[in-house]
């Protein structure tokens, strides 16, 4: 047999480490097992169990390596959790939504009634995976009381939300003192941060910038401007090239002086809207702002309530009025590189007004007519060109009906396998049903702070249907299909006299026939390559449990829907008529 020779020296360092050591034994040398019996006891078969209280009492320290490595290890770990800690997570920044893909939804928003073109806006936060939607509001005319802010006690007229283009989810919302008029937001990067930004320009012709965050960069809508200005020539600003340097298109627009009854030629910084030019002109109004590629400037100038006349500017000619230093055109960005406000509507009348709209070879002719309701009448033809004669594809003819702007559009349907295109049509219906509704008796259930009985107003409730026509064609033939179909209260107001007693004839309807001119957007939100439709109507909402339409529990509310327009669309394959 062998045996292990350990000496007493190296067992009792191997032991105060805490290390089992099996020793074989036999009776030659007892004389070493008892020697160390003392240290420990011993079983039959020879396994010794090491003294605890022996091992505590005998440490070795700790080398300077380990000691070193232990601390690092420490710290690390509470880097790890304190960075974990302190990331920032903004409420603008959903991790998950910019994962999602976006699907069918339909909320509704209460006391607002959205209006003109529908927006789209990119997450500078998101890897832009994802986009809001944008839409401008007016706020309920019909019970003013129940717009003052929470904020303050100053009343609020309308304002900008963004939705979440995913969920439906308000995002951010803006309160405004004065209604804006028209957005756009595809046009300026106002803090230069890569992502486009929002110019609003509310209804006395006051600008602002808007961020994808929802805060205001820069806001005029407070400052004091003519109130006199005519809503119908208000124009969008002309987005010029960067003239200052900062790496931001400058804006053009014209500015009615309320101190006199002139209107100023002004260009504003676009990253701070401060005035860069002021030229004065003789003109009461000045609207239809353009630039051509040679860098100049043309305006119609209104100098009576009917007499019009355009004017040409040089750029290089207004830029000399501030600068000393000649404008160099060559370091400019071309013009036909600077994307400008497009018109969509409001239409100016519903007296009597035609829209055409094209898509691939097919024609769409849209002509109303008459005062709305009661006279209001539309004609829809629907043609293309085939061998030199005109083919009829579709007609409508109908009274007290009113159509909105079209929507044409061209996708590739994967599903289908082929190209499909169309027209998306909105139109209102009036049943001929009205009921007077006496204003004054339910604002002052409601709010007797705000019950002015020196004004007089004739308040009618008029019931309404809004109907959304897909007309969609494929390589083989068209399909129409009624898409959606919605009720809609609409409260018509007139104002005969005013607090003072003085004849007035003013009418106000709400929801407005015109700010849902523009209430239907196809466009892509996920950025996966298929388009989403959007549409909105606003109404009001009877809450009366008792379902009296002469009620005082009305409410302002709007219902946005979004679906899927190329995953829908092969549904249209099965069950609608063929032309």
């Amino acid at each position: 047999m062998v045996y292990q020779q350990i000496n007493d020296n190296s067992f009792r360092k191997d032991m105060f480490r805490g290390e089992n050591i099996m020793l074989s034994t036999s009776t030659s040398n007892s004389s070493f097992l008892n020697q160390n019996a003392a240290m420990g006891e011993y079983t039959d078969d020879r396994l010794q169990i090491l003294d605890c209280e022996a091992t505590r009492t005998y440490q070795e320290p700790m080398s300077q390596t380990r000691r070193i490595c232990f601390i690092a290890s420490i710290v690390g770990t509470i880097l790890v959790v304190v960075v974990f800690l302190l990331l920032p997570c903004k409420s603008s920044c959903v991790t998950s939504a910019g994962l999602l893909k976006t699907r069918n939804w339909m909320h509704n928003y209460e006391k607002m009634e959205f209006k003109g073109d529908i927006n789209t806006i990119s997450q500078p936060l998101e890897s832009k995976k994802h986009k809001n939607i944008v839409f401008m509001y007016r706020s309920d005319k019909i019970f003013p009381d129940l717009n003052k802010s929470k904020k303050s006690k100053q009343k609020i007229n309308g304002g900008i939300v963004a939705l979440s283009g995913n969920s439906g989810e308000i995002v951010w919302s803006r309160e405004m003192s004065n209604e804006p008029r028209s957005i756009d937001c595809n046009l300026i990067d106002c803090d230069n941060n890569g992502t486009k930004d929002c110019l609003i320009l509310d209804e006395f012709g006051q600008l602002s910038c808007l961020d994808s965050n929802g805060h205001f960069i820069y806001d005029f809508s407070n400052l004091k401007t003519s109130k006199q200005t005519r809503k119908d020539l208000l124009d969008f600003p002309l987005i010029l090239p960067d003239l200052n340097g900062d790496k931001v298109n400058e804006l053009m627009m014209g500015y009615s002086n309320a101190k006199n009854s002139t209107t100023d030629l002004v260009i504003l910084s676009g990253a701070n809207g401060k005035i860069l030019l002021k030229n004065t002109q003789n003109c009461s109004y000045i609207h239809k702002l353009q630039i051509d590629t040679n860098f100049v400037i043309k305006f119609i100038c209104m100098i009576k309530e009917d007499t019009e006349q355009q004017i040409l500017k040089n750029l290089t000619d207004l830029y000399s009025l501030v600068s000393k230093k000649p404008l160099n055109l060559k370091k400019l960005q071309q013009v036909s590189k600077i994307n400008q406000h497009k018109f969509y509507g409001k239409r100016s009348s519903t007296l009597e007004q035609t829209t055409i709209s094209t898509v691939e070879d097919k024609k769409l002719e849209i002509e109303n007519k008459g005062t709305w309701p009661r006279e209001s009448k539309v004609s829809i033809n629907l043609t293309s060109v085939d061998d030199g004669a005109i083919k009829i594809h579709f007609e409508y003819v109908a009274s007290k009906v009113y159509a909105m702007v079209p929507v044409p559009f061209k996708l590739d349907n994967s599903r289908q396998g082929e190209n499909v295109h169309g027209f998306i049509i909105k139109y209102w219906i009036w049943n001929g049903t009205e009921v007077k509704y006496n204003l004054e008796r339910n604002r002052l259930k409601r709010s007797p702070e705000s019950f002015t009985p020196s004004s007089s107003y004739k308040t009618k409730l008029l019931f309404l249907r809004e109907n959304i026509m897909l007309i969609v064609f494929n390589s083989t033939n068209m399909k129409v299909e009624n898409a959606s179909q919605s009720n809609i209260v609409q409260f018509c107001q007139k104002q005969t006299k005013d607090k003072t007693g003085d004849k007035k004839n003013e009418s106000i309807c709400q929801p407005d026939l015109n700010y849902q001119e523009n209430s239907v957007l196809i466009a892509d939100i996920d950025n996966d390559g298929s388009k989403e439709l959007i549409s909105y109507c606003s109404t009001f909402v009877n809450e009366n449990h008792y379902g009296d339409v002469i009620g005082d529990r009305w409410k302002l509310k709007t219902f946005v829907q979004l679906f899927k327009l190329e995953t829908e669309l092969p549904k249209l394959y099965s069950d609608v008529d063929i032309y």
